[in-house]
């Protein structure tokens, strides 16, 4: 089965979601597997000088494929995830071999209405066609890809393997009971995705380095708390 993408927002929603962005942060977080994308995330969520929420996302995957993120997902049938698709309530739908995901307009409104700034934690592919949906409809969003290495260490000859090193030993680390089949589509995806980061079209690329966490979490906030600034 091939990976598909697809669109259920009206022209009525996209509206309203721009009305509703006037004085709010849409942050699209992206990077591969294991870069530490939800740690950072976790930082921001716990910030008291801010209001940041996760947009939850629908997902058709087994709750027992990662025990320790059962609260990033609402997990549906198969059924329940067609039929809701059909009545165009996802935003943004993606289909792979292993399972659906989808963003919920109405999880969306609803976590906005709650927060200054929302996030979307997708994929990589996700994410790039999520920004050209966005540009296309003049949706104002802000965008970073983590990396694992600085980026001008990424771009180097050997700059993709020292990056996968590291993925591979984070995700051994975090011991969320991958199959080692699973493991290796995640690295492979991320090789993909590190090999042509010079042609991605993120605003920012944003390293989470080894032992500087800090420094990333403080990069992503300062890039929240300026646009909210700036839209009062």
């Amino acid at each position: 089965m091939k990976k598909r993408f697809g669109y259920g927002i009206s022209d009525s929603e996209i509206e309203q979601l721009k009305a509703l962005l006037q004085h709010k942060v849409l942050f699209i977080l992206a990077g591969p597997n294991g870069v530490g994308k939800g740690t950072i995330l976790n930082l921001l969520l716990s910030d008291e000088s801010l209001t940041v929420e996760r947009v939850r996302l629908y997902t058709t995957k087994s709750v027992g494929m990662d025990k320790t993120h059962d609260q990033d997902y609402f997990y549906v049938s198969q059924e329940t995830y067609e039929e809701m698709r059909n009545n165009r309530q996802f935003l943004q739908w993606q289909q792979f071999p292993y399972g659906c995901y989808a963003i919920s307009i109405r999880v969306l409104f609803e976590t906005l209405k709650r927060c200054s700034c929302a996030v979307i934690d997708t994929g990589v592919g996700a994410s790039l066609d999520l920004k050209m949906f966005f540009q296309q409809h003049a949706i104002p969003y802000l965008d970073a890809f983590i990396t694992p290495v600085a980026l001008d260490t990424l771009v180097s000859p050997e700059g993709v393997d020292a990056a996968l090193v590291i993925l591979r030993n984070r995700m051994s680390r975090r011991k969320r009971g991958e199959a080692d089949d699973d493991l290796k589509d995640r690295l492979d995806t991320a090789q993909r995705w590190l090999g042509q980061v010079s042609q991605l079209p993120f605003r920012s690329f944003v390293p989470n380095v080894e032992g500087h966490l800090d420094e990333a979490y403080h990069q992503i906030s300062a890039m929240i708390r300026s646009r909210l600034d700036s839209s009062r």
